[in-house]
């Protein structure tokens, strides 16, 4: 309740999520928890495991995206915000095969490439725009956030 003071649809159905992960520490450490009759006792131990366990899923979770694809959403954001010529023109699907190769190591396809790069501009984390020159070439780059100050 701290982290969402507004709640959505989402956070109820993710709460058996929650639960599951606290009772799945609590039975990985059976042999140091209370039994009461068949049961095992969760304790504030089990608890926090749970929120920590959550809590590296949860923002994936929360945009509705896989880990997978939010963790390559992270590296290409850091990416492009290091390499400014990239952050002013954007990304081709090229451009986004050759930098997840170096990143994870393994090649992608054209179409899964561009599967991934369309989830992240429905998802509004990257914008999708026709290039200048080749109006068969997408472009993708980072939403530009203003500031208060250049909104004054």
């Amino acid at each position: 309740m701290r982290k969402h003071e507004k709640l959505k649809p989402r956070h109820q159905r993710d709460i058996s999520r929650l639960l599951a992960m606290i009772k799945a520490h609590a039975l990985l450490n059976f042999d140091h928890r209370e039994k009461i009759s068949e049961n095992i006792k969760v304790v504030q131990e089990d608890v926090n495991a749970g929120f920590k366990l959550y809590e590296s899923v949860s923002e994936a979770n929360e945009l509705g995206l896989s880990p997978e694809i939010f963790t390559v959403f992270q590296k290409l954001e850091s990416y492009i915000n290091e390499t400014p010529i990239v952050n002013e023109i954007g990304i081709t699907i090229n451009d986004f095969q050759n930098f997840y190769e170096q990143t994870f190591y393994r090649k992608t396809n054209y179409d899964a490439a561009r599967e991934m790069l369309k989830i992240l501009a429905s998802m509004s984390l990257l914008i999708e725009e026709t290039d200048f020159d080749d109006r068969r070439v997408r472009r993708y780059k980072l939403p530009q956030i203003k500031s208060e100050q250049s909104t004054l």
